[in-house]
């Protein structure tokens, strides 16, 4: 046998082994390439799945910012609208309980000095009429003026009632109660000067008054604190 005939035989033997080695090799490797696919193909959807999950987590979240933020805008708005409101009211009835009205002597005035006196108030045509024909001027122009002092607290407590109910949803449920107690307060006050002025005789409710002069201090900075806690967040009222 020749040497390059031994050579090709040798050479030829190799590549065998070679080869067997190969294929006995490939579904080894064959397998751990499927295996990897798997993985990475399962990590993908993992992946994907999470990704989708925080995507529509981030979206809720910021749903509820939004609504979140809605929400505070619209109870700063209303609550601000309502404490306004409040001060314009606890005035009038103030001032309904008072009664200090000032006025001058109209005996001692002429006609032309009454209807110049006349004419800056806010007297209808008829009042002005009945004003110049009275002949106690100034007992009327008195129970005039005490009159709209009591219906301008009587609309004003009316009109809180009402603001607190359409916009109280926006209002947490302890202030709105301090709300509701405190005009609580002035309607009692308010409804004892209706019944004295058409009955000026009747003992009936005479420390109404008194109460509320007494109270009035006290439930107004009660209000105003409470008020402020919630506009403010400084902490007092409950969040």
């Amino acid at each position: 046998m020749s040497q390059l005939t031994l050579w090709l035989l040798q050479t030829a033997a190799a590549a065998g082994l070679v080869l067997a080695g190969l294929l006995m090799a490939l579904p080894k490797i064959i397998s751990e390439k499927f295996v990897a696919f798997q993985f990475d193909k399962k990590l993908a959807d993992v992946r994907d799945a999470q990704n989708q999950q925080i995507e529509k987590l981030k979206e809720r979240l910021n749903h509820l910012g939004d609504r979140g933020k809605r929400s505070n805008e619209r109870e700063y708005e209303a609550l601000s609208d309502i404490w306004g409101q409040f001060g314009d009211t606890f005035q009038s009835t103030e001032r309904c309980v008072t009664q200090f009205i000032e006025h001058p002597d109209f005996t001692r005035l002429t006609d032309e000095e009454i209807d110049a006196f006349l004419n800056a108030t806010d007297f209808s045509e008829d009042q002005k009429r009945e004003f110049k024909l009275s002949s106690d001027k100034n007992n009327l122009y008195t129970r005039t003026i005490t009159w709209k002092n009591i219906v301008k607290a009587h609309n004003e407590i009316f009109e809180m009632r009402i603001a607190l109910k359409k916009r109280g949803i926006f209002v947490p449920e302890d202030l709105r109660q301090i709300y509701e107690e405190a005009i609580e307060f002035c309607s009692r006050a308010e409804i004892h000067e209706v019944v004295r002025f058409r009955h000026p005789n009747t003992s009936s409710g005479h420390d109404e008054p008194i109460k509320f002069f007494e109270g009035k201090d006290v439930i107004f900075k009660c209000v105003m604190v409470a008020t402020s806690a919630r506009l403010l967040r400084t902490g007092t009222a409950s969040d």
